[in-house]
């Protein structure tokens, strides 16, 4: 058993829109497309299995698009790779051969389901949050020490000594530190 490529652009797809969905609601294949660069035509080919498999619920029209059909938790690993790989395939002998191996596989991947997947790639697939999240850090650190840079000014300022250069601010001078003595 093999894990193809439509598997991991479904499972990409899925984290994707889990991600989105939690935003919104539906979610287009549009969206997907243009954020993971995934060709819209081979998404729709594999929402129709998902589809098909009850993974995903679609709804038409204008705003329509895609929601998933269970909570992230409740959907496995197992279900996306079955839905895209066992959904046209028969089997052969050859992978009788192979059936407690795959049956191995099946049972770990029936393990990790798509909750677990986002929460573990949420930066790595969403990086306008990441960004997002390094300009806070980076507007913070900025507004820090700008606070910093005016209080440190404030201090030297407040430190300085005064230098009379005239009668008059000799006088101010004087006047001020007869108050405060």
């Amino acid at each position: 058993m093999r894990i193809t490529t439509k598997s991991r652009a479904a499972v990409t797809a899925l984290i994707d829109l889990a991600l989105h969905s939690i935003e919104g609601g539906v979610v287009s294949l549009a969206e997907i497309a243009q954020r993971r660069d995934i060709s819209l035509s081979y998404l729709e080919q594999l929402f129709a299995s998902l589809r098909k498999a009850e993974v995903v619920n679609s709804f038409r029209g204008p705003g329509g698009g895609y929601i998933l059909a269970r909570d992230a938790n409740q959907i496995s690993l197992k279900d996306i790779v079955i839905a895209i790989d066992y959904s046209n395939s028969k089997t052969n002998e050859a992978n009788e051969l192979w059936s407690s191996l795959e049956t191995f596989m099946l049972e770990h991947m029936d393990s990790i389901n798509l909750g677990m997947l986002v929460q573990q790639n949420q930066d790595k697939l969403n990086p306008l949050a990441v960004k997002q999240k390094k300009e806070k850090t980076s507007t913070k650190v900025a507004v820090a020490i700008q606070k910093k840079a005016i209080a440190a000014k404030r201090e030297a300022v407040q430190k300085k000594k005064f230098i009379a250069n005239s009668v008059f601010s000799w006088a101010l001078c004087s006047s001020n530190k007869a108050k405060i003595s």
